[in-house]
């Protein structure tokens, strides 16, 4: 059995990735060498390997201190589209579950919405009163 048989559906390795993409993008898209290795290094260190997802700020919904859940406003669309490293204190509180409290017991934080409780509305974005 082959190697590349016994990896299953697992992603190619980053420096596999990244050869494929400067080929790409110096024979097939015809970009100089800087504009190509620019590119490769971009699309190969895409998460999700290509496979098209939703960005964060199109995904999650915000809950207010008081538990009910508001769009998102620009500025946080933007904050929550950062990356972030994982022993970052200053990312976004994106919530397993609508239950789940912060380490002061607020409710509020970011949550996926098809986490969210059905049948909740969603507010528009703007600042909860």
């Amino acid at each position: 059995m082959s190697d590349r048989a016994d990896r299953g559906s697992q992603p190619a390795p980053y420096w596999v990735r990244f050869r494929a993409h400067y080929y790409l993008a110096r024979r097939i898209q015809r970009q100089s060498p800087w504009q190509a290795l620019a590119a490769a290094f971009e699309a190969s260190r895409a998460r999700h390997y290509g496979r098209s997802t939703r960005k964060p700020s199109e995904a999650l919904v915000r809950i207010a201190a008081d538990g009910s859940l508001w769009e998102l406003t620009d500025a946080e669309k933007a904050y929550v589209d950062k990356d972030f490293s994982p022993f970052d204190g200053a990312r976004p509180n994106t919530k397993s579950n609508y239950q789940d409290r912060t380490a002061f017991g607020d409710i509020s934080g970011f949550i996926d919405r098809d986490k969210a409780p059905p049948g909740m509305p969603v507010s528009p974005a703007s600042k909860p009163s």
